[in-house]
Order: C-alpha cells, then structure tokens, then sequence
C-alpha cells in the first residue's frame, strides 16, 4: 500500500495541504514537503523542504504520464539552487502485473544534480537526465550509495502500480487545488489593497 500526500509549510510546520485547503490557511507557494507511506513506513515527510508547489506538480504529472507509457519517471526536489537534493525514482514494473518500485537517490555530480526532469527548469533537455540516471542506476542504487546525514536509503521499494498512479494523479490534483488557492489569495490580498 502506498499514500503520497503533500504538505505545506505553515507556520513552521508540515501541515497536509487537505488541512490547509479545508481551513483556508494562507498559503506559501515557494515550499512544501511530500508524505510517503510504504506499507505503513513513512519515507519523507519532515526531511526536506521540496521547493516549489508548481514546480513539483508538474512533475508528479510527468512522472505518472511516463509511467503510462511503461518508463521510469522521476520526482525531483522543486528547490533551484540546492545540493545534496533528492531524486524519487519511480520505475514501472519490470513485468505485467508487477509491482512498480520506488526509489530515492542523490547524485554527487553538482552540474547533473541541477538538471529537472521536465522542460523549462535547467539548461538541459530532461531525456539527458534520465539517461544519465539510467547510465548510472546501479550506482545510485548500491548499498554504499550516498544518503547525506543519517537519511535512511529507499531502494526499489515495492508498490502497487495502480494505487502508485492513483497517488500521483492525487498529488497532482491537490496540487492544482493549492496553487488555484494561492492565486485567489494573492488576489484577495491585491484587491484589498487598492
């Protein structure tokens, strides 16, 4: 069983964007962090500042339409000018009816470890990033791959193909929930100000 959620930050906190929806909070569109439950283990939430809402959508959009189309997508941290940021591999299953894996890996290389895996967001061609990460898969998959700090590794963690696209077209409609929200917001706060 797999659960992707994104939270925001408010007030210093990770809050579930449903609870931010529901409550109207203000909103911060620069930062937010993804849940990650495996099988009842929590992968993410409270290790990283993801970045930016929009930029993480489009993404997880990405990554499932890949997926779709039987390749490996990739949800990057939406921070622009970070190190040491994780890359979630998501890679279809290696046979129908099997499971997809998810994996999180760092990459050491500072000039690759900026690349997106969509249009618009680096200087490269999203398909050199894949390849590269293809190129070096059992690298980044290895025992004795880096996991900065005391992060604990996620390697080709088993999921259900079907619950992991369900989860991500989620985590994009919410998503879109939450930028719509935001630009209300902005407007609300611009109209009152005239």
């Amino acid at each position: 069983m797999i659960s992707i959620r994104l939270h925001l930050s408010v007030d210093d906190d990770w809050v579930p964007a449903a609870e931010v929806l529901r409550d109207d909070l203000p909103i911060r569109t620069d930062a937010c962090s993804l849940s990650l439950l495996v099988g009842g283990v929590e992968h993410l939430l409270g290790l990283w500042n993801l970045g930016r809402i929009d930029l993480l959508v489009d993404q997880a959009a990405d990554c499932a339409r890949r997926l779709r189309d039987e390749q490996p997508g990739i949800v990057r941290s939406a921070v622009l000018d970070g190190t040491d940021v994780p890359f979630h591999l998501f890679d279809p299953p290696d046979e129908p009816g099997g499971p997809a894996h998810v994996s999180r890996v760092f990459i050491t290389d500072r000039e690759v470890e900026r690349w997106f895996p969509v249009p618009g967001w680096s200087s490269h061609d999203p398909e050199e990033l894949f390849e590269w990460i293809d190129r070096h898969r059992s690298t980044l998959l290895a025992r004795h791959a880096v996991q900065p700090g005391d992060r604990p590794p996620m390697r080709r963690v088993p999921v259900a193909f079907d619950d992991l696209l369900a989860e991500l077209d989620g985590l994009v409609a919410v998503g879109t929930q939450v930028l719509e929200r935001a630009e209300e917001q902005q407007s609300s706060l611009e109209a009152g100000a005239d």
